[in-house]
């Protein structure tokens, strides 16, 4: 994953200097790569069982900034689907969240509930996304519709 994120020396990333993101080729190559190496973020998915069991060896890759949780695939994979609460999605959690922390790793995940994001910081996490865009649509849309609900005939 560093291979594919990062530029020479420390990757084989693609590249691409006339774009908005390498500032459309203005400063020199030397000065694209240093800033890039130093502020692409890599981020890797724990979403089953083989990548819970791996967490320390990932902890070990220096460049790997954030261990983000899939909670949804991470609960089918531990053959609990869409149980995000069940012991052993919140073990492995766990799991993946204190090895991680202890390593210096940032850990993200979605937190669909109050409760949720609370002991997500709770727990030290610090890359956490609100729900999905779908989610929160159709949260508003549920809203709008119970309000007009009493208007309707």
């Amino acid at each position: 994953m560093v291979q594919r994120a990062k530029y020479h020396p420390l990757g084989e990333r693609g590249w691409a200097r006339a774009c908005r993101a390498a500032d459309y080729g203005f400063p020199t190559a030397a000065d694209f790569v240093n800033h890039a190496n130093r502020y692409t973020t890599i981020s890797v998915h724990i979403e089953n069982k083989d990548m819970v069991d791996a967490v320390e060896d990932l902890c070990g890759v220096d460049e790997l900034d954030v261990l983000f949780i899939g909670t949804g695939d991470l609960s089918q994979s531990l053959g609990h689907p869409g149980e995000d609460s069940h012991p052993e999605v919140l073990a492995a959690f766990d799991h993946v969240t204190r090895i991680a922390v202890e390593r210096g790793k940032h850990v993200g995940a979605v937190a669909g509930r109050a409760k949720q994001l609370e002991s997500f910081v709770a727990k030290g996490l610090r890359y956490i996304a609100w729900q999905s865009d779908l989610t929160m649509y159709k949260n508003a849309l549920k809203a709008a519709v119970t309000g007009f609900a009493p208007y309707r005939e």
